[in-house]
C-alpha cells in the first residue's frame, strides 16, 4: 500500500512537470509566430471599413461596475458599433445607471433593456443576441472593460481578416492587482488561464472563450443555437460546440480586458465552484472532442487530467502520511522542492511571455497556498453537486 501511495505521488508530480513544460513551450512558441503579424493596436482598418458590431453587455445587480464599462466601449476609436446592455431583474440601480450612460451619450448606438424577472446570464445573453443587428458579436461582462482606445480593433482582427475564424478571446487582467485576493487572481490568470490560451490557440484548440471578453461571428452563434443553459459554462459550452464544428477560434494576446476580480474569499470560491462545475458539465457533454484531434484531445485530457490531480492529490498525501514512509522521505522531500523550483520558474516565464512584471515572492507563496488548500475542496464540491444534481446562479461580487 505504501510502495502505491508513494509512486502515485511522484507520478503525480511527473505528469504535472511535463504538462507544465509542453504548455510553456507552445504558449512561447505562440507568442514567436504572432509577434510580427497585424494584431498590435497600432494598426487598424479605416473607419469606413469597420464591420458592424454589436457588444452585449448582461448585467444584475451591477450598478458600480456598469457605468465604467459602458464608457470604456464608447470610449473606443471603432465607431460602427452598438452597446446592447441587458439588466437581468437586477434589484438595484444597474438600469438607472446604464440609462444615464445611455441618455449622455445620444450620438451612440445604446440600448438598454430590463428583465422582469432574474432568469440568469445565459437568457439575457441570448435575449440580447436576439436583438443585436450586427455581423459581430462581443460579449462582455459589466465589470469588465477595455484598456485602451484602439482595442476593439486589435480585438476583432481576426475575425475581420480570416473568413475561416469565428471566435476569439481577449488577454485579461485583474483590476486592484495589488490586494492580497487580487494578486492570487492576477497569478492564476497570467500563469493559468492566459498562457493555456496561447497554447490552445497554437494548435487551434481553444476549449473556452471567456464570458468576460469574447468575440463571435453572429451567423455561427446563430447556427449553434446560441447560449445553452444545459450547462453553469455557457461560454466553454458555445466554445467547445463550435470546436465540434470544425470552427478556428484564436487567442487575441495585444488585446488587453480589465475584470473585476472577486474581493472577499467566499465571493472568489464560489466562483471559482460555479466555474468549476460548468467545466466539468462540458467535459462530458462535450466528449466527443476526444476524437477531433490529437491537440484537441491534449487539452481535453489535460482539463480533465488536472481536475483529477486537484481531486486525489490531497486524499492520497493524507493517506501516504498515515503509513511508515521513513525510507521514502528524501526523495519525496526532493521531489517537493524540485517541483516548487520548477512552477517558480514556469510562473516568472508565463509573466515574461505576458510582457508584466513578477509578483513578490510573497505574493506566489499566497498564490500556491490558496490553490494548494481550496481547489481540491471546490473540485470535490463540484463533483457533489453533479452528483446531487445541485447548481448555482450567477453571483455579483462585493466592489470596492
Amino acid at each position: 500500500m505504501k510502495i502505491i501511495l508513494v509512486n502515485c505521488l511522484i507520478f503525480g508530480s511527473i505528469l504535472w512537470l511535463l504538462r507544465t513544460t509542453i504548455i510553456l513551450l507552445l504558449a512561447r512558441e505562440q507568442k514567436r509566430r504572432t509577434k510580427n503579424r497585424l494584431i498590435t493596436s497600432t494598426l487598424f482598418l479605416p473607419e469606413s471599413t469597420d464591420p458592424s458590431v454589436s457588444i452585449l453587455i448582461p448585467a444584475f445587480n451591477e450598478a458600480q461596475t456598469i457605468a465604467r464599462c459602458m464608457l470604456s466601449c464608447i470610449a473606443c476609436s471603432y465607431h460602427n458599433k452598438e452597446i446592447l446592455v441587458i439588466d437581468d431583474g437586477s434589484t438595484d440601480e444597474t438600469s438607472r445607471e446604464a440609462g444615464i450612460i445611455q441618455s449622455s451619450h445620444p450620438a451612440n448606438r445604446i440600448k438598454v433593456f430590463k428583465l422582469r424577472h432574474n432568469k440568469g446570464k445565459t437568457a439575457a445573453l441570448n435575449y440580447a443576441l436576439s436583438q443585436a443587428t450586427s455581423d459581430l458579436i462581443v460579449t462582455l461582462d459589466a465589470d469588465t472593460i477595455f484598456s485602451e482606445k484602439n482595442s476593439l480593433h486589435t480585438f476583432l482582427r481576426p475575425l475581420i481578416h480570416l473568413k475561416n475564424c469565428s471566435g476569439t478571446t481577449a488577454n485579461l487582467h485583474v483590476r486592484h492587482p495589488h490586494e492580497p485576493l487580487g494578486m492570487v487572481q492576477r497569478i492564476e490568470y497570467t500563469k493559468v488561464l492566459n498562457s493555456s490560451k496561447r497554447a490552445q490557440s497554437l494548435l487551434r484548440s481553444i476549449l473556452i472563450l471567456p464570458g468576460a471578453m469574447s468575440a463571435f461571428r453572429h451567423q455561427a452563434l446563430a447556427a449553434i443555437g446560441g447560449f445553452s443553459a444545459s450547462t453553469l459554462a455557457e461560454d466553454a459550452d458555445a466554445t467547445m460546440q463550435l470546436l465540434r464544428q470544425g470552427h478556428l477560434l484564436t487567442f487575441q494576446a495585444n488585446c488587453i480586458g480589465v475584470t473585476e476580480g472577486s474581493h472577499t474569499l467566499i465571493d472568489l470560491l464560489r466562483q471559482r465552484l460555479r466555474w468549476r462545475v460548468g467545466q466539468l458539465q462540458c467535459l462530458i457533454k462535450h466528449s466527443r472532442l476526444l476524437l477531433a484531434s490529437p491537440a484537441t484531445t491534449f487539452f481535453y485530457i489535460d482539463m480533465g487530467v488536472m481536475n483529477t490531480i486537484s481531486a486525489l492529490t490531497p486524499v492520497i498525501t493524507v493517506l501516504a502520511l498515515s503509513q511508515d514512509i521513513s525510507d521514502a522521505f528524501l526523495p519525496l522531500t526532493t521531489l517537493m522542492i524540485g517541483c516548487s523550483a520548477a512552477d517558480l520558474a514556469a510562473t516568472a516565464m508565463t509573466f515574461q511571455l505576458d510582457d508584466q512584471s513578477m509578483p513578490g515572492l510573497w505574493a506566489y507563496v499566497l498564490y500556491v497556498s490558496f490553490f494548494t488548500l481550496f481547489s481540491p475542496l471546490i473540485t470535490w464540491a463540484a463533483i457533489s453537486q453533479l452528483l446531487f444534481n445541485r447548481t448555482t446562479g450567477w453571483h455579483t461580487s462585493k466592489r470596492y
